[in-house]
């Protein structure tokens, strides 16, 4: 993941339609051998790495509990995590071999996740007024907060 001061000049002419069609889109972006790259998702249930010059898709992973509706690069861009259904999972980046089976699982839907600045940590928060925070490494939620409906 960038720190915000290099953003991927190709990233304004990213063709999403091609991979996913219409509906919901997600996009994280991450350099890798000196190249951009996006991971990308949507409710056809494909997760994507994409390069951004020529718009190629170098690897796709198929979602197993409908659709993805959320990536996030970790900060070392080695990572992605992404909502599947009612999980969080995690891959490598950008071969996306999947490096857990499941992080966690909410009882009801997850809409973001994010990780933390020193990417030891993934939060994530949905449709159950909670956020969940889970150490990446141990595979654990670490802590539940409680949140109004109306806050999330």
């Amino acid at each position: 993941m960038s720190d915000g001061k290099e953003a991927p000049a190709a990233l304004h002419s990213l063709q999403l339609n091609s991979c996913h069609g219409a509906g919901h889109v997600s996009v994280g972006w991450f350099k890798s051998e000196g190249t951009w790259n996006a991971v990308t998702s949507g409710a056809d249930g494909k997760l994507a790495i994409r390069q951004l010059r020529g718009n190629k898709e170098l690897k796709i992973v198929q979602a197993e509990h409908g659709a993805f509706s959320c990536v996030a690069v970790n900060p070392d861009s080695t990572m992605v995590a992404a909502l599947d259904g009612q999980y969080v999972k995690t891959w490598s980046v950008p071969d996306l071999q999947p490096s857990r089976s499941a992080v966690t699982r909410f009882v009801q839907p997850p809409r973001c996740c994010c990780w933390s600045k020193d990417g030891t940590l993934i939060t994530a928060a949905g449709d159950e007024s909670a956020v969940k925070v889970i150490t990446a490494k141990e595979n654990k939620v670490g802590h539940t907060m409680a949140a109004a409906a109306h806050a999330l």
